[in-house]
């Protein structure tokens, strides 16, 4: 039998799912941070807890290198799309600031270098901004791609993989402020602790499309998924439930965050008709070509992005079944697509509300549906 364990997610304080237009249905939208002035980001995350979004992701590097031969894994033409005089603004600090002007959206990495940081320290911020938040707070975390950083912090990048796995097992273990020591290749120590708990535990996803990175995400609480086509987003996840269920674990205590290439309708449509809860939508408006936009200019590209992405009818719950089309139950785990619900998309119909500003309007108490 799989093991019951509550989903993490559920345990924070944010809006019902009910009273949100990110996710008003059943699908929660989020989008990346990255690369924006510093004084930028505070005031992008409390208009997107505005909009009705689920979480806001920062994006992490810690020194970009003048010279980059390593091709970036997601695109065709190698390129990270960001130079060595876009900012790296640190994701803890971005993290606290944005987190002290909000009071409902979350907030979380995406993804974090596991590898460049030592897990003590990732732990420690984790859990202090999990608490200064309210419990709004999501790890994700990845291998890296980037070995000319490695290389320049004097870490190798060929055991990024198994030093990744080792701080995964030493945060968790700290985080439950569990005393016990560690003996392992790269982080050996006896016991010690954080003094503290988190109020709520810290959900962990992982990101990359490897073998070894499903692996990793199977057995923490969330994928974090590419830009790679439904087809494949759907076959990631469909080795992910398979790992889940050899290992005997919740298929519902955990998140696909899959990461369309496009925010047009039909599009996200697709996804969610393919059951996928979690859209991480590209807001293309940081990453244009050109000079970069004011804060103002930001801030409109996201109300309209929000106008475009955030339809009542991309929900897959929004038809009249939960299960697929040939009758699965397991809502996460099948690669069928959903029945449509067939209703008018609201963009056709009389009246259709805009994105309201005040976010009175949008908060609700009530606590999040328990099932992911």
């Amino acid at each position: 039998m799989p093991q019951r364990r509550p989903s993490l997610f559920s345990e924070a304080k944010p809006l019902a799912r009910a009273g949100r237009r990110g996710d008003a249905h059943g699908v929660r939208f989020s989008f990346v941070i990255f690369g924006v002035p510093s004084h930028h980001s505070t005031p992008l995350v409390a208009r997107a807890e505005e909009l009705g979004f689920d979480t806001v992701w920062f994006g992490d590097h810690v020194v970009t290198p003048h010279r980059m031969d390593t091709r970036y894994p997601y695109t065709e033409s190698g390129s990270a799309g960001y130079t060595h005089a876009t900012p790296l603004n640190d994701v803890w600090v971005s993290i606290a600031h944005a987190a002290a002007a909000t009071s409902t959206i979350r907030v979380g990495t995406s993804v974090l270098i596991l590898p460049l940081r030592h897990p003590f320290a990732v732990a420690q911020a984790a859990v202090t901004a999990q608490n200064m938040s309210g419990g709004r707070i999501v790890l994700g975390v990845g291998a890296g791609w980037l070995r000319e950083e490695f290389d320049a912090l004097g870490i190798d990048f060929a055991s990024r993989g198994r030093r990744t796995d080792e701080a995964l097992a030493v945060i968790r273990q700290l985080c439950a402020d569990e005393p016990a020591g560690y003996s392992g290749e790269f982080f050996s120590f006896p016991p010690v602790s954080l003094g503290m708990t988190p109020a709520a535990p810290v959900p962990i996803t992982v990101g990359g499309t490897s073998r070894a990175a499903l692996r990793r995400a199977a057995r923490m609480d969330g994928w974090m998924g590419a830009e790679v086509s439904l087809e494949d987003a759907i076959r990631h996840r469909g080795e992910i439930a398979a790992l889940r269920e050899a290992a005997g674990l919740d298929p519902d205590a955990f998140r696909c965050y899959v990461k369309p290439a496009s925010t047009d309708a039909d599009v996200l449509r697709r996804y969610a008709e393919a059951g996928f809860d979690d859209v991480v939508v590209p807001f293309r408006a940081l990453y244009r070509d050109g000079p970069p936009l004011t804060l103002e200019q930001q801030l409109a590209a996201l109300g309209e992005m929000a106008e475009t992405v955030m339809l009542p009818d991309l929900s897959p719950a929004a038809g009249p079944s939960l299960t697929c089309a040939g009758g699965c139950a397991a809502r996460w785990a099948c690669a069928q697509p959903r029945p449509h619900s067939g209703r008018t998309p609201p963009s056709r119909r009389a009246g259709r509300r805009s994105a309201c500003s005040t976010r009175a309007h949008n908060r609700r108490a009530a606590p999040r549906h328990g099932r992911w």
